[in-house]
């Protein structure tokens, strides 16, 4: 998703890519072309931007001549020849099926050892104990690719280049793929040979986003001439900036190096002619190919569910849930609304690459972790008495929806204590109880809790837990923060044997 680069309170958390070992980055919402979407670090805003100078890099595609015939001998779009899984996969994936390593995925959830629950206090057999009023990403009617094609575009010199097309050629048709789009009505994804775009001679030193989006304007509108297969409804162009340019975007600062921001990637749209609108996603190449991949199947998701900047699809949470929206402080994708969860990177056996998980809404109302492919058991606790409630949405300077919603909270006026309840839940039997704070204001580990502005007295009577148990979490509020003209109370469970594995659920205080 796109932002705006701005003074805002909300920009400060997505302009770098945190480190492999303990939190995901994704794509990162850079400056993209005016009308783009991203995700990850602030962006220029829709505005004209001055003619740049003449950097030596192409603004138009290169002539390199018609594509082999045996490309153009279907005339519909490729289809999957086998692999693909048939059905929608929702939590986590069977075992012995190729999933996950127990990496960084495993280590974030409880330990499935059912024998080590206390007996005396044993936890519901019922996985998850309590119904979840769960929040789910809106779909506001826009496009979505339904059967993608993934045309991978690299420079020649680029000695990655086998590997980055091999990799389009094997996510798209991978269980992990399934579980992350399938619900949401996006099939299989297919790249292969002819849609593997060599750009001839050597990468450009410097390269902008205006000149790439020039890049693929000309080449995806000129098919005949430019080699690059002709854009259709379901194409998504995936260009991988070689490792030895330094690509620039613009932003109200001028231009910024994306490597030395620790911008992941984007993804956005143009026309081309025609007035045809097609789909390009971006992935620099800064830090090594586990960077890379991990980068290009963020993107690669949120540009399926998401791909044009003009008519919106997925992107955020229902009304009832806005609170989502500003727990994860307008990073309202598929992609964005996972990246900064500890776990949110994994090392996939199935594919041989570094991966990101993604939101799935089925996932987590089935109990099951928000995002997905998850890897053993989830624990959370979950709200039991929240009330309808009237909430402003403020701007988080992204798309993420603004304005008066009757959303799910708590009404507590300032100077006054009020209560509500919670359900401690899993998905199945863990060893161990687990913790319960609850803290103010977003709570995860983005630099900084947003929202946090000791506003809110809060305490909680039951503060270890499992499947089944319930505890009151008591608020007093002080006063209103000023962005949110509300307040936020996020409840954090950490497994207690592994204290870098939380989960979250954030509640809306309002004070009408």
């Amino acid at each position: 998703m796109r932002r705006a680069c701005s003074t805002s309170p909300f920009a400060f958390a997505f302009a770098f890519v945190l480190p492999l070992t303990t939190a995901a980055c994704g794509g990162s919402d850079a400056a993209a072309p005016a009308g783009s979407e991203d995700t990850g670090v602030d962006a220029a805003p829709d505005t004209a931007v001055a003619p740049l100078p003449d950097t030596g890099a192409p603004d138009v595609a290169p002539e390199v001549g018609p594509r082999p015939q045996a490309c153009f001998a279907d005339a519909g779009a490729p289809t999957p020849e086998t692999g693909a899984p048939t059905a929608c996969i929702f939590g986590p994936l069977p075992s012995g099926d190729g999933g996950l390593d127990a990496g960084e995925g495993g280590t974030d959830d409880a330990s499935t050892d059912a024998g080590a629950a206390d007996a005396a206090d044993a936890a519901s057999t019922v996985y998850p104990a309590f119904a979840l009023d769960a929040p789910h990403l809106q779909n506001h009617g826009g496009p979505i690719l339904a059967n993608p094609q993934i045309v991978t575009v690299t420079w020649s010199d680029d000695g990655d280049a086998p590997t980055l097309d091999q990799f389009a050629d094997k996510i798209g048709l991978s269980k992990y793929w399934n579980s992350v789009a399938c619900e949401y009505g996006v099939g299989p994804a297919v790249s292969g040979a002819c849609n593997h775009v060599h750009i001839p001679g050597a990468a450009p030193a410097t390269l902008t986003d205006t000149q790439l989006d020039a890049l693929v304007r000309k080449s995806a509108g000129s098919p005949a001439t430019s080699g690059w297969p002709a854009p259709t409804a379901d194409t998504l162009y995936l260009v991988f900036v070689s490792d030895s340019t330094d690509y620039q975007m613009h932003t109200q600062s001028g231009l910024l190096s994306i490597c030395s921001s620790g911008t992941g990637g984007y993804h956005t749209s143009t026309v081309v002619a025609g007035g045809v609108e097609v789909a390009y996603a971006v992935v620099p190449r800064c830090n090594g190919m586990d960077e890379t991949t991990m980068a290009a199947s963020h993107e690669i998701a949120e540009a399926a569910l998401d791909p044009s900047s003009r008519s919106p699809a997925y992107r955020d949470f229902d009304d009832a849930h806005a609170v989502w929206n500003a727990f994860v402080v307008g990073q309202t994708e598929n992609g964005d609304a996972c990246e900064f969860y500890r776990d949110a990177i994994f090392s996939s056996l199935e594919l041989g690459y570094t991966l990101q998980r993604q939101w799935s809404s089925a996932s987590f109302a089935a109990g099951h972790a928000p995002c997905v492919p998850s890897t053993g058991v989830y624990f959370n606790v979950t709200p039991l008495d929240l009330h309808d409630v009237a909430w402003s949405v403020p701007d988080f300077g992204s798309f993420s929806a603004t304005g008066p919603v009757t959303a799910k909270g708590v009404n507590i006026k300032v100077g006054e204590t009020g209560s509500f309840t919670v359900g401690y839940y899993s998905d199945g039997p863990t060893a161990n109880d687990w913790t319960l704070k609850a803290v103010e204001g977003t709570g995860m580990h983005t630099g900084g809790a947003s929202f946090a502005n000791g506003k809110l007295s809060i305490s909680v009577d039951k503060t270890t837990g499992h499947n089944g148990d319930k505890a009151t979490v008591t608020v007093k509020v002080n006063g209103l923060d000023s962005t949110l003209n509300a307040n936020m109370v996020t409840l954090v469970s950490t497994d207690p044997t592994n204290k870098s594995a939380s989960h979250y659920w954030p509640v809306l205080i309002t004070s009408n």
